[in-house]
């Protein structure tokens, strides 16, 4: 798994939305929600195939490079959220949501949901 840059994963949650796309349709997709030139979106396509993120294929007779999500939404964010915990709270769940906690971030109903979560977790897993 590779690291995405916060700006790669807006093309990455058009392809996940939707693949095969063009260069051409990502950046009709992304219209409104960016203020990027044609020139951006096509050097972040190019990181992302070169991350191997994306990959390009040329549908046979065409000029043009359709391109899909090499990996899936799922993984990204599982890797992204790990790396989070572990440069932001050593590696510690329980530090992060006791920051969450602490600040304020957590609502009543945000711990009945957490608390149902584990439950559940807990119930399909056995106790460790």
């Amino acid at each position: 798994m590779v690291h995405i840059a916060e700006s790669e994963w807006m093309i990455m949650k058009v392809l996940w939305a939707e693949s095969p796309l063009s260069s051409r349709q990502i950046i009709d997709r992304l219209e409104g929600q960016t203020d990027w030139n044609d020139k951006t979106v096509h050097t972040l396509i190019s990181r992302l195939c070169k991350k191997e993120a994306i990959r390009a294929e040329k549908p046979k007779g065409s000029n043009f490079y359709q391109y899909f999500a090499n990996v899936s939404e799922k993984e990204c964010t599982l890797f992204e959220t790990k790396n989070f915990l572990k440069r932001l709270y050593s590696g510690s769940l329980t530090g992060m949501v006791s920051a969450f906690v602490e600040g304020n971030g957590v609502t009543k109903k945000d711990i009945r949901q957490l608390r149902e979560l584990l439950e559940q977790y807990e119930k399909e897993n056995g106790d460790d």
